[in-house]
């Protein structure tokens, strides 16, 4: 006689696991094969000292040509908003000695004469006119 005549299920059927806990019990042995694997890792590989900085990239392409046409509040607005931005921007591109001798000349020396202020200006001027920017705005020099 047997089980199927006794009334009760064959032993197979009574051995048969369902498929919620073949996947729950799959993804605890991945879950734990990474833990495992991850610890390991860590106290097995030693991280060196870093090394030198590879070489510099070429240059990327130019962007395009911004828009020139800003006005003096806009100006004055970002420069407000940030003063530190622009200060960081301009350092490096002025002679700081000629401006602070500008703004506080030496009494030994001379005041300037209208001389050295048409000077300047023609300096100015022969500085500005091959600027692209302002290439659409009249400079009268």
């Amino acid at each position: 006689m047997d089980a199927r005549e006794r009334g009760g299920n064959s032993y197979r059927e009574h051995r048969c696991v369902s498929r919620r806990a073949s996947v729950v019990v799959a993804l605890l042995a991945a879950l734990a094969g990474a833990g495992l694997s991850t610890v390991a890792t860590v106290l097995i590989v030693k991280t060196g000292p870093t090394g030198p900085a590879g070489e510099t990239g070429p240059p990327g392409p130019q962007g395009p040509e911004g828009d020139t046409n800003v006005s003096a509040e806009d100006v004055q607005s970002a420069v407000d908003e940030d003063p530190d931005a622009v200060a960081g921007s301009l350092s490096g591109h002025f002679d700081y000695e000629d401006i602070q001798q500008d703004l506080d000349p030496n009494p030994q020396t001379s005041p300037p004469t209208s001389m050295t202020y048409r000077s300047a200006l023609d300096d100015l001027c022969s500085q500005l006119s091959p600027s692209d920017a302002l290439s659409d705005d009249f400079i009268s020099c």
